[in-house]
Order: structure tokens, then sequence, then C-alpha cells
């Protein structure tokens, strides 16, 4: 939806465009699209936020896509990105993680809906273009 709002287009065009895109494709997406903020406060917040959208996605890939195993009779543990073997993540990491997700998803909209930097920002970005 933040592509939506930058490129002003509709849900279903912006759902249509971006089907099956990885996160990373649509942060990239929203990074080229996000020039037409010009430079300023509004679009290194975005960056920042995406930044933290990033690392917290990288998070979540490694517990979704590592290697997870069980020597016979051991313990389940889970091989990193750096092919070592770690004990699993606990329940609160899990939840503390699917809150950071939640969080950013909820900071992303307020930015682009009414009152947020990204919505104030295009609107003045309009009206100079309309002046």
């Amino acid at each position: 939806m933040t592509i939506k709002t930058i490129a002003g287009i509709r849900v279903d065009e912006a759902l249509d465009a971006t089907v099956y895109e990885s996160s990373g494709r649509l942060r990239e997406r929203i990074r080229k699209l996000a020039r037409r903020l010009g430079e300023g406060e509004p679009l290194l917040k975005l960056q920042a936020l995406l930044k933290r959208c990033k690392s917290a996605t990288e998070r979540r890939n490694d517990l979704v896509h590592n290697v997870w195993a069980q020597e016979l009779g051991g313990e389940l543990m889970q091989r990193g990105s750096d092919h070592t073997w770690h004990p699993l993540p606990s329940t609160a990491d899990l939840m503390n993680l699917s809150k950071e997700l939640q969080q950013l998803a909820h900071e992303l909209n307020n930015a682009r809906l009414d009152g947020g930097f990204l919505c104030e920002a295009l609107s003045k970005r309009a009206v100079k273009a309309g002046a």
C-alpha cells in the first residue's frame, strides 16, 4: 500500500503490480518511487523505516528458511546464516519479532494515511505541481 500511496494508483492496480514480489523487491520499488519526494525529512524518514523493515525481515527469514534439525536424542537446533548451529528461538523471541513486524506495518500505514509524513509530503508536492 506504500507503493499505491507514493505512485498515486488504485489499490487493485498496486496489488496487481506487486503480486508475488519479494519484500526486498518491494522495498527497492518504494525507494525508487520515493525519489519523487525530493531530498528532505520525509525521504530520510522513509529510508530509515525501510532499513528497519529490512532488518526485521532478515531475522524473520532466518527463522523460517534456515534448517532446523535434531540429532538422535539431542536438542532441536537451527543452523544460522553463518552455518553454525544455535538453539531454537524462545517463544518470547518469536513474540518480540512478531510485535516488531506489526509495529513496522503500523508505522508505514500511519505514514501514508491522513496526517502521516508521506501523506503530507505528497500533498505538498501535488500543490506545488498544480501551482
